[in-house]
């Protein structure tokens, strides 16, 4: 339905300092593109192909193409050294491995005498290195291979149709604190599934802007902040990094954040801390205005417009103090989710007391 109505942002990244969006109309394509070349370079449903890379559009249009092919992909955390990215390619038996730059694309080099399955790998940005007497192709190369093969675009639809929900849709690995990593198996069905549930349990519509910053390799994210959002026709932009969050939401302005709770404990004890070295009123009035939003905090977590007189007093708190920090968040969100470990009841209460309800994903 995005696609129909060619909504102008589903994805967005930074480029010269501000951000280009991608339509969901062009996403559709460049997915396409993309799986038509790797099938005409003899890439068939079943092999694995690695994600080597940060977070950025390419991500998501090779996690896509992979799943219509049937391509189970790989991810691949890109603050991995050469030995321990190298190990996740050899274990996962992986033909392609796809690298956002020279410098992940250099790993896999230096180790690629180990790894007697890898064929091929796909460089997004940046120049390919000469002599290597390795198959290596730059994204751009693969994009034009597909668009030259425009008029095969609906055989991808014809191979979507074909995957199952037991079809393998990714290997993910896991950090190997008990071991050597291992990869663990998701099928298609293990996240369709999962969006599914979350949207019967948090009601969203197409129209959120999402901010994207925690890694696509870990599922929360790719699950959250990926597929999720495009289901519903929202807007993915991409941060440059979890050091230009703060920045990126006041550009942003998201509607909606998936977040591991060290981000919003971050956010807390920075607004505490703006809190400490403020005036003797300013500080009155903040901690005035937290305790008459503990007072109706219960309120909100059921859902309940706070009444009477408190009810009153914590509207005085929001226009005096609390609508000042959701501006610093963007000013427009509406929802927070967290995942990935316990969100304390401290930062969870103050979070709904400012106006953002965050809720637990376990």
């Amino acid at each position: 339905q995005a696609i129909e109505r060619n909504l102008p942002d589903a994805l967005a990244y930074r480029q010269n300092g501000s951000y280009v969006p991608i339509s969901h109309a062009e996403l559709a394509a460049r997915v396409e593109r993309l799986a038509l070349a790797m099938d005409a370079r003899g890439l068939k449903a079943g092999d694995h192909v690695a994600i080597l890379s940060e977070n950025r559009p390419e991500w998501a249009i090779a996690d896509f193409a992979c799943s219509l092919v049937g391509l189970p992909d790989v991810t691949i955390y890109a603050t991995l050294n050469a030995p321990q990215a190298a190990y996740i390619l050899k274990d996962s038996q992986s033909r392609w491995v796809l690298c956002s730059d020279r410098t992940q694309l250099d790993k896999v080099l230096a180790q690629w005498d180990q790894l007697p399955q890898l064929e091929a790998a796909v460089l997004f940005e940046g120049d390919l290195p000469s002599g290597t007497g390795r198959n290596l192709v730059s994204w751009a190369t693969l994009l034009e291979e597909g668009e030259a093969m425009e008029s095969r675009r609906p055989k991808v639809r014809t191979w979507a149709a074909q995957r199952k929900p037991s079809d393998v849709l990714t290997l993910i690995y896991t950090s190997g604190t008990t071991g050597d990593p291992k990869g663990a198996v998701l099928t298609h069905g293990n996240l369709a599934s999962n969006v599914v549930a979350s949207l019967e349990a948090v009601k969203m519509e197409e129209g959120h802007r999402c901010l994207s910053f925690l890694p696509l390799t870990h599922i929360f994210e790719r699950m959250a902040g990926q597929f999720l959002m495009l289901h519903i026709g929202a807007s993915i932009y991409y941060a440059e990094s979890v050091n230009t969050v703060p920045a990126d939401l006041l550009e942003v302005k998201p509607t909606v954040l998936a977040s591991v709770p060290r981000i919003y404990e971050k956010v807390y004890g920075r607004i505490y801390d703006s809190v400490a070295s403020a005036s003797l009123v300013k500080r009155l009035i903040f901690h005035w205005s937290m305790v008459a939003g503990r007072r109706i905090v219960t309120q909100l977590y059921q859902g309940k417009t706070p009444s009477g007189w408190s009810g009153f007093c914590y509207g005085i708190a929001r226009k005096l103090v609390f609508d000042k920090i959701l501006a610093r968040l963007g000013g427009r969100l509406q929802l927070a989710v967290s995942g990935g470990a316990p969100l304390g009841a401290k930062i969870m209460e103050f979070f709904w007391i400012v106006g953002v309800p965050i809720l637990e994903g376990y």
